[in-house]
């Protein structure tokens, strides 16, 4: 009686059950043809009815205890889709935040791509400035070692 297939066939053989009863309850009541056996038959057909009221009682309280467990089964079911409908939300919710975040990470990287570019520019134009100034201080370096060493010379001439 795990699912509610099962249940509803059990229950449509419950019914056929108490159907085929009650037919063969007729059938005897309908067969008692002898006044010398009608005595003995409805003695008989009295414990088959008292059978059959047995049968009965007990395909009802089968019948019974089917009903609720399908109604058990239908409302877990229910629960169980409520659930499912939370977790949908807060997997959406979540793969919501995600996407947002990975928005905002990429923005980040690409800003910080363009900031390393602009560094990397500046960096570059501050070599080409080091360069520049490193080649003056050796021009003047020269310039100075050659005016010395002209200096020199002429102290020597004028000595």
């Amino acid at each position: 009686f795990n699912d509610t297939a099962t249940t509803e066939i059990y229950t449509e053989q419950i019914v056929g059950s108490v159907d085929v009863y009650k037919r063969q309850l007729n059938s005897c009541l309908l067969n008692v043809n002898s006044t010398q056996k009608f005595d003995e038959k409805c003695r008989i057909l009295e414990i088959e009815k008292q059978n059959l009221k047995t049968d009965l009682k007990n395909l009802e309280n089968l019948l019974q205890m089917i009903q609720q467990r399908e109604t058990s089964q239908r409302s877990n079911l229910k629960e169980i889709e409520k659930e499912n409908f939370k977790i949908k939300q807060e997997k959406d919710s979540i793969e919501n935040l995600l996407q947002n975040q990975i928005k905002e990470l990429q923005q980040n990287i690409q800003q910080k791509q363009a900031d390393n570019i602009f560094l990397d520019s500046q960096i570059n134009e501050l070599k080409q400035k080091l360069e520049f100034t490193e080649e003056k201080i050796q021009k003047l370096n020269y310039e100075n070692s050659q005016g010395f060493t002209e200096k020199l010379a002429e102290n020597e001439e004028l000595k």
